[in-house]
């Protein structure tokens, strides 16, 4: 008896869906330099040597203050981030939501 091929099942449309892209959101520099001004100790400035941005999701946000120092009988900087902060930006503001240990 020979063996016949298995049917296959018609692609429904329904099954596709379209997904929209999200408008990307950023922090315009001048908030978010504002916004570390406002945290960190005016003595700790001069050692900043980077902040970086991560989008975490929508409008949800990790803000890292990179610190740099190097100590006189070194070669090389010493690195670290010195301040973390989770945020949410709305309306052209930063909100702070960062957990307080």
């Amino acid at each position: 008896m020979p063996m016949s091929k298995p049917k296959r099942r018609a692609k429904s449309k329904s099954a596709t869906s379209i997904v929209k892209p999200e408008t990307k959101v950023e922090i315009p520099k001048e908030i978010l330099v504002e916004f570390v001004e406002s945290k960190v100790k005016l003595k700790e400035i001069k050692f900043i040597k980077d902040i970086k941005v991560i989008n975490v999701f929508g409008n949800h946000f990790r803000i890292n203050v990179w610190h740099s120092y190097t100590e006189p009988e070194r070669l090389c900087a010493t690195n670290w981030i010195e301040h973390s902060y989770f945020v949410k930006y709305d309306n052209g503001t930063i909100v702070d939501e960062t957990l307080n240990k």
